[in-house]
């Protein structure tokens, strides 16, 4: 889709981590040993409204219709504060997209898109001109990527989701209806 993911690495999350946090959800979602994260990122900040507001309005507006995509829910940001999962890198002024832990929610609903970071881009600029037969393009190159992704990915993390494959493709496949474009907004 073209968006600033960091490359990803395999990291050690050590007990002592669980053990300090004052977050109680920690032990339960990150859990001990082997895990999935994104490669340190140098000089960056996390976003504003102002940082926000001074993004390009296109890469913002396929990151809202990304979000929906995959059925992450987790990228807000009023006017005032949020959980963007976004980073504002000091040195090229651009974002860094992070944290897609929520990506193909069975429990995703497209009304959390009301306080999408990218939300009012995609309202001025979702449906002008050709931008979503590009959005398209690179979805259906994207999805035709997906068994060969998870054919890629350690067998114990698969090995208690059988059916994650199936639950990921028919949520990638909703693309293709006029029902996904309308939920946009």
């Amino acid at each position: 889709m073209g968006l600033p993911i960091p490359d990803f690495v395999i990291a050690e999350i050590p007990a002592a981590l669980i053990k300090v946090s004052t977050d109680a959800e920690v032990s339960h979602s990150l859990g001990v040993g082997t895990g999935f994260a994104s490669h340190w990122q140098n000089a960056c900040e996390p976003l504003t409204p102002t940082m926000r507001d001074r993004q390009s309005p296109e890469f913002l507006a396929t990151l809202y219709a990304f979000d929906h995509w995959i059925a992450n829910g987790d990228r807000s940001l009023g006017d005032e504060d949020g959980n963007p999962n976004l980073l504002y890198n000091l040195s090229d002024k651009k974002l860094v997209v992070f944290d897609h832990n929520l990506a193909f929610s069975k429990g995703y609903s497209a009304a959390e898109l009301a306080v999408h970071a990218g939300r009012r881009s995609w309202q001025a600029i979702g449906k002008s001109g050709g931008f979503i037969p590009r959005l398209l393009g690179k979805m259906v190159t994207a999805r035709l990527a997906l068994n060969a992704l998870v054919s890629d990915l350690p067998y114990e993390w698969v090995e208690d989701r059988p059916s994650f494959l199936v639950t990921a493709a028919a949520m990638l496949d909703r693309c293709d209806t006029p029902e996904f474009w309308a939920e946009l907004g």
